[in-house]
């Protein structure tokens, strides 16, 4: 007779006492059990006996041993009665934080799905060919420890690098890749980290992606949070981050004309009258006559994307608090995934944020009409990204 293993059983065990309340019997949980492994009549009734003829039943058994081992790992309470089995605090965290392997859709739109899973199991689900753009920031390779995960040094960037490996497999031909990555500290001392440019250089000579162009993420209200600005006074306030946008191929499909941006009143004025009169720039370049007198549909933007996150969100972080769910603490702003899901996708094409977090990226692709796939470990970050979709359009 086939039972499921151990290790399969040990994450739905403890998710089956979460779900009555975080307590429960062993006849409870053995039942619960019993219907999500979708087992027979005869699975959950057969009885055997002990050397010394006590009967027992089998199931029920194997169940009180995937119960050890929970307490053994620290997910179920110690020192409890045996019949009581009762969720700890680490088994609390660990339904928060999913485990490697396992995929599992928190909710689906029109549009797309969010999923909770780790990036590594949600990016190799993912088929071959099927994504048109990546957009996403990983978890920055800080010095501490977060609570939304991190690794640091030469171990991030070999994970990053295994990552990008899979979303290569899974992007068009013409599709694109887009990192934000945040600079950090070098521990105990005020410089900078390497990691983003040789992680652009991995992923380059490695994976064999192109660096398409740099772009920097601009938040025009920093805060001055570091040791080195506010205390030591040797650093001023960093109000950039990188942004790099890779291709599978050199040519990928992108067209500046989906993002351009309202000509100021002093362009438009100048379109009116005609255009320039023949003149030399300070840096030596000629302008014909009648040069920018032609109405191109509005001005091509800059490689600088500004926004103030702390403002952005603010709708959505109230819905946050009302409903008692932690609101993600390393987000960016719509602006940044609303810039490149309209530079580098077409309405119907697929969108894909394997650190999804809060679901921005989600919520704009709904909004923009491209599919989307978002995958994130943490299930209350999820549970306040469905928020995002509840909310008034644009205000989430």
């Amino acid at each position: 007779m086939t039972f499921p293993a151990h290790e399969q059983m040990l994450l739905p065990l403890v998710q089956a006492i979460a779900d009555n309340g975080g307590r429960s019997t062993r006849a409870q949980v053995a039942a619960h059990l019993a219907d999500h492994f979708q087992l027979t009549e005869e699975q959950r009734n057969t009885i055997r006996k002990y050397s010394n003829g006590r009967r027992y039943n089998v199931w029920r058994n194997r169940v009180a041993w995937v119960r050890q081992e929970a307490v053994a790992k620290g997910l179920l309470e110690t020192g409890t009665p045996r019949n009581d089995w009762r969720l700890s605090g680490k088994g609390k965290q660990t339904l928060e934080n999913i485990r490697p392997g396992i995929i599992v859709t928190v909710f689906e739109t029109h549009q797309g799905e969010a999923l909770w899973a780790c990036a590594e199991t949600a990016s190799a689900a993912v088929k071959d060919d099927a994504l048109k753009l990546i957009l996403t920031s990983p978890p920055y390779p800080l010095v501490s420890p977060k609570e939304y995960g991190n690794a640091a040094g030469e171990e991030y960037l070999h994970w990053l690098v295994n990552l990008a490996s899979e979303w290569k497999r899974s992007m068009m031909d013409d599709g694109s890749l887009v990192l934000n990555l945040g600079y950090t500290y070098e521990k105990g001392q005020p410089t900078f980290s390497t990691l983003p440019e040789q992680l652009v250089v991995a992923l380059t000579q490695e994976v064999g992606l192109h660096l398409a162009q740099r772009y920097f993420y601009q938040n025009t209200a920093p805060l001055p949070t570091t040791h080195w600005v506010t205390v030591r006074r040797c650093r001023v306030v960093n109000a950039v981050e990188s942004v790099f946008h890779f291709s599978k191929s050199p040519y990928p499909d992108a067209d500046n004309r989906r993002v351009l941006k309202a000509y100021s009143s002093r362009m438009k004025k100048l379109i009116q009258r005609g255009g320039e009169v023949h003149r030399r720039s300070p840096g030596g370049q000629h302008t014909g006559r009648c040069g920018f007198s032609h109405d191109n549909g509005g001005k091509i933007p800059t490689n600088v994307i500004k926004a103030n996150p702390s403002i952005c969100d603010r709708n959505w972080s109230k819905s946050c608090r009302e409903a008692g769910l932690p609101v993600h603490p390393a987000r960016f702003s719509r602006e940044l995934p609303e810039f490149f899901v309209q530079m580098l996708t077409q309405p119907g094409d697929t969108v894909f944020d394997p650190f999804a977090g809060s679901l921005t990226t989600a919520s704009v692709c709904e909004n923009l009409g491209r599919r989307w796939i978002g995958s994130e470990r943490a299930l209350t970050y999820l549970r306040g990204g469905h928020l995002r979709f509840s909310c008034c359009s644009g205000n989430a």
